[in-house]
């Protein structure tokens, strides 16, 4: 009768110890898939937030391009200014030079990230650089333009064109003609006065559109390891 209870507790301890076995294997499961789960959501909203990053480095690039070409061609009119020699091109320069170039960033991708929750991202790191540059950088950006008010520079073209120009077409700049012979009129203080404004103001975006720019390369990079890790 004893030995039979000695085998009946054995079987006991032995269930016990296998469906507590099961229980750890169950759970360790279970943990494994939900980390799973939360890597596979940590490398999607990763590759999201790089697609709209590729995006931004096109549309910003594109910007400080366009800043540098216009801070070019603001030389080239004073030079013909200069000169006192009219040029066909010089109203093309003058359109160009006070183009407007306003930065529109991709933020889908971080919208989705604050509403799953930014802990999402693992890297504290990445997190921080992430946040630092949508938080940040970008706004800074945005707030740099904004108080330069969009369509402020070619509002100045406008001014010029209707008080310098006998008529406009923006669709032929080419054929306009100045009201006063030769290009003496470049030098007017009127014209100088509006072409020096816009030179600082665009030497001023060009260097935070070149230091936005790096910060993107470089968070894409650090994205692109993180994700091949």
């Amino acid at each position: 009768m004893a030995k039979k209870n000695r085998i009946d507790f054995l079987q006991i301890i032995i269930e016990i110890g296998v469906i507590t076995i099961g229980i750890l294997i169950a759970y360790q499961l279970n943990s494994w898939n939900e980390n799973r789960k939360i890597k596979e959501a940590e490398q999607s909203i990763l590759r999201e937030i790089r697609s709209n990053l590729q995006l931004d480095l096109i549309d910003i690039s594109g910007n400080q391009s366009g800043h540098e070409k216009s801070l070019q061609l603001i030389d080239s009119i004073n030079f013909y200014a200069s000169g006192g020699l009219y040029n066909p091109v010089i109203p093309a320069y003058l359109f160009s030079a006070f183009r407007d170039f306003i930065f529109v960033p991709q933020t889908s991708a971080f919208e989705t990230l604050k509403a799953k929750g930014v802990d999402l991202i693992k890297n504290d790191s990445l997190r921080i650089r992430i946040l630092r540059l949508y938080d940040f950088q970008y706004s800074a950006v945005i707030q740099l333009e904004a108080e330069y008010a969009p369509g402020q520079f070619y509002e100045d073209f406008r001014y010029i064109a209707e008080n310098y120009f006998l008529s406009y077409d923006i669709n032929n700049l080419r054929s306009i003609r100045p009201k006063f012979k030769g290009a003496n009129w470049l030098s007017n203080p009127d014209i100088q006065i509006r072409l020096d404004l816009v030179r600082k103001e665009r030497s001023f975006f060009n260097e935070a559109y070149k230091e936005t720019l790096d910060e993107v390369k470089s968070l894409m990079e650090a994205i692109d390891k993180e994700l091949n890790q």
